[in-house]
């Protein structure tokens, strides 16, 4: 019995100790979020991403993370039409590591939801993951002495 317990013991500290190193090594990621929309730009509304590279099994949340690279997004503006309609379209974009993105839509006119484009309204690095995957780069070597 206790052979029993000391072995189940050494097996559930390895695959804890396996689980930490898994975690640990997370890959370098980038991020989509989509719903900061300011009040004081004219015809700015929110987005909501439909399929990430032709993928739709997924929540719907306010920010996706992603693997670095390109991404084709469809994305559906959160204006909708008079009759309730609401319109998407593509976005491509080359996401960079530990970037954050936040897109928003961009109308052409307060009239309609027909005529807008995607925009990334802003860039920022996720400092989490710069820490992890992005070291501060070494010194300079020092300069030769002036002869």
């Amino acid at each position: 019995m206790h052979r029993f317990i000391a072995a189940a013991t050494a097996g559930a500290l390895v695959l804890l100790m396996s689980a930490a190193a898994f975690a640990a090594k997370k890959e370098a990621w980038s991020e989509i979020d989509v719903g900061k929309v300011s009040r004081t730009v004219a015809d700015e509304y929110a987005v909501t991403i439909i399929a990430i590279d032709g993928d739709q099994s997924f929540r719907s949340r306010r920010v996706h993370e992603l693997a670095p690279g390109f991404h084709l997004l469809h994305v559906a503006s959160t204006k909708a039409g008079r009759r309730g309609e609401v319109t998407y379209q593509p976005f491509a974009i080359e996401m960079k590591p530990c970037t954050r993105y936040s897109l928003v839509a961009q109308h052409d006119s307060a009239l309609g939801n027909r005529r807008w484009q995607v925009v990334v309204k802003d860039e920022k690095a996720i400092v989490s993951c710069v820490a992890e995957h992005m070291p501060a780069a070494p010194p300079a070597p020092p300069a030769p002495p002036a002869e």
